[in-house]
């Protein structure tokens, strides 16, 4: 056996293959979910190696007499015979054993089971029909009468009947993963195993996927078909199409069945019509697959001492022992051969498998270095450009309303004083009440007019303040929308799958975008600021006009004889209207300078704060650029090491191509 294992890792490197994908795995380009698939099949694959037992199938119609034929192979009525819909579904594995025994794994929901066996290559067949499946009982004659509580039809029985039962009853067999059977056969004490199946033809999807799943199991194949109706199109079908043995069918074995219910004479013409309908179907041109025929009835009736001693039936005994030499001698021969076939299936299904993981790897990088490279961060000096345009936008407006405004109510305002002062001076009748009025009335009615300009300076400011709030509320939210872009990046980096998270595990950080409202924008301590114009005026107005009214009331008595009361009214309003319209002007000069000083004030600000964002935001754009390029570095770090191991996968993948040529050459 050492030798048959030395003869298959020469014939495969399969070890190093092995080493290959297991560093594959190592270098954590794969996801959890990619590498746990991959181990598993190198498992498989190290099971194939280390097990030197060869696994044949044996496949065929209903009632083309598989059960009969094994129980002839091995001497002994094992299987039931002529039950067409009774077929097992699940896998039934016979290898040679010291006793007969049997070990049952069960579905997962049965409860019962309690002991368990050592995992073999035989755990592979029955997880593919359940992954679940664990639970496993193992009876020998020495366990007998046997009962398996929890599953109706399971009592007091011989292994024998157990066997019957597990393989052949529906409401059994669909609570069983795999059926597995030692025997001491001397069929099989060179480590050949047979796999029993159900009927191609049994319209039973559970079925036809056991057998397929049994196929693809195997190392061999033995194909049964009856003499009365050669290779039907059915049979020919599900091993072409649905089976796909591919170039297995050279080394498959065609058995003709019942060929007693035909004359003798139509033997040899039945054969090779098998013959030519195999390399019909098979587009087969040269070598055939091995073409036998028997009749195991008749060796199992001879067997149980039911049958007859009659020179046909010994005829057909002796036959069917020189079939057993000879289809023993067969599976013997090209045993290695098969075996190492079915290890280099096995790692061409590795390196498709590793290269299907690495290619949407690969697609998953690319995906995402493509997503940095054009991942759009705005300029951020015409993005502060705009904003300030923007801001002006809204705030300059406000202002020039409020000069305008502000321009109408001074000349309001000058128009109300003159007037109202003119009156009330040519209504008195005595330079006593002119002085009084100068006194005490002009100043009050200054101070009643001065309100109402103040009054419409204020709202004006008011106005140009509310609209600086719109502007600033503006291009904050602004601002924060290209601050949730850039967190929105940031993420898309790290959340994209969990092979980019190992990706970036040893050399791309984010911490420095994780600071406490790292994306919210810069604080600030500047507000905007309303001047108080109202006070101002009235602080510079009433000591100037105080100080013109007390020059003008002392030049009133200066000349104590001159002209009339009316002319000196006259000529008294006259100086001072001029005095007035001066100084009233200059209010006006101060009122809109004030106005136009609060608002570029208000657009200097804003422009202020645009000024600390494009700073902040600037510095966590270059931050997350800077670490965009770590990523990309990274990532085309790992592409290239991944086209590196891509390539390799290639290579090794031709290898075992070619070596599976060189096999396919080989013949028995």
């Amino acid at each position: 056996m050492e030798k048959l294992t030395q003869l298959i890792e020469g014939a495969t490197r399969a070890n190093q293959h092995i080493e290959f994908v297991s560093r594959l795995i190592e270098k954590n380009y794969l996801s959890e979910e990619a590498c746990d698939a991959l181990t598993a099949q190198m498992n498989e694959v190290r099971s194939r190696l280390a097990d030197p037992h060869l696994y044949v199938a044996v496949i065929g119609e209903a009632s083309s007499g598989k059960s009969t034929f094994i129980n002839a192979l091995l001497g002994d009525t094992l299987l039931e015979m002529g039950n067409i819909t009774a077929t097992t579904a699940a896998a039934t594995v016979i290898q040679h054993g010291s006793a007969i025994s049997t070990s049952i794994r069960f579905q997962s929901g049965n409860s019962e089971a309690k002991r368990t066996g050592p995992r073999n290559r035989l755990e592979f067949l029955a997880e593919s029909v359940d992954k679940r499946s664990s639970q496993v009982l193992t009876f020998t004659e020495a366990d007998e009468p046997i009962t398996v509580s929890g599953i109706r039809g399971l009592k007091k029985l011989t292994v024998r009947e157990l066997i019957m039962k597990v393989t052949t009853e529906p409401k059994i067999t669909q609570k069983i993963a795999s059926v597995n059977i030692t025997l001491p056969a001397p069929f099989l004490e060179e480590g050949i195993c047979i796999i029993d199946t159900p009927g191609t033809n049994v319209d039973i999807e559970d079925h036809q996927q056991v057998t397929q799943r049994a196929v693809n199991f195997a190392d061999g194949v033995i194909i049964l078909t009856t003499a009365r109706s050669p290779m039907p199109s059915s049979l020919v079908k599900m091993v072409r199409e649905e089976l796909d043995l591919g170039e297995q069918i050279l080394r498959s074995v065609f058995l003709i069945t019942k060929m007693d219910w035909i004359d003798e004479e139509e033997h040899i013409r039945i054969v090779d019509h098998v013959k030519v309908q195999i390399k019909r179907n098979f587009s087969l041109d040269g070598n055939l697959p091995q073409v036998f025929f028997a009749v195991p009835k008749i060796v199992v009736q001879a067997n149980s001492g039911s049958g007859n001693s009659s020179l046909d039936t010994q005829k057909w005994l002796e036959q069917f022992e020189k079939l057993k030499v000879e289809l023993f001698e067969f599976l013997m021969r090209q045993r290695a051969t098969v075996i190492s076939e079915k290890v280099l299936h096995l790692l061409d299904d590795l390196f498709y498998m590793s290269d299907s993981y690495l290619a949407e790897m690969w697609k998953q990088f690319e995906a995402n270095r493509l997503r940095l490279e054009a991942a759009v961060i705005p300029d951020i000096n015409q993005f502060t450009l705009k904003q300030k345009i923007l801001s002006e936008g809204i705030v300059r407006p406000a202002i020039d309303g409020g000069v305008i405004m502000v321009q109408l109510a001074s000349d309001q305002f000058r128009s109300e004083v003159l007037a109202k002062a003119e009156r009330e001076i040519m209504k008195k009748s005595s330079l006593d009440e002119i002085k009084t009025y100068l006194n005490s009335g002009l100043p009050s009615l200054l101070k009643r007019e001065l309100k109402e300009l103040q009054s419409q300076v204020d709202t004006q400011i008011n106005d140009i303040s509310e609209a600086a709030q719109v502007a600033n509320t503006q291009f904050e939210r602004n601002f924060r929308d290209a601050y949730k872009r850039l967190q929105t990046l940031k993420g898309s980096i790290l959340n994209d799958n969990q092979s980019s998270e190992k990706l970036s595990l040893n050399q791309i950080s984010f911490s420095s975008l994780n600071e406490s409202n790292a994306f919210k924008g810069p604080s600030t301590g500047a507000t905007l600021t309303t001047t108080a114009i109202g006070a101002v005026i009235g602080t510079w107005f009433f000591p100037v006009i105080g100080t013109a009214i007390g020059a003008f009331v002392g030049s009133l008595f200066g000349d104590i004889f001159g002209p009339s009361l009316d002319d000196r009214k006259k000529s008294l309003w006259n100086e001072l209207r001029r005095d007035l319209v001066a100084k009233l002007s200059e209010i006006k000069t101060l009122a809109l300078s004030e106005v136009s000083a609060y608002g570029n004030n208000v657009i200097v600000q804003l422009e202020g704060r645009i000024e600390e964002h494009k700073t902040y935001y600037g510095r966590k754009v270059s931050q997350l650029r800077q670490e965009q390029d770590n990523q990309a570095k990274a990532i085309n770090q790992l592409q290239l090491q991944l086209d590196q191991a891509k390539y390799e996968i290639s290579r090794r993948q031709q290898l075992v191509k070619n070596q599976l040529k060189k096999l396919a050459t080989i013949t028995f």
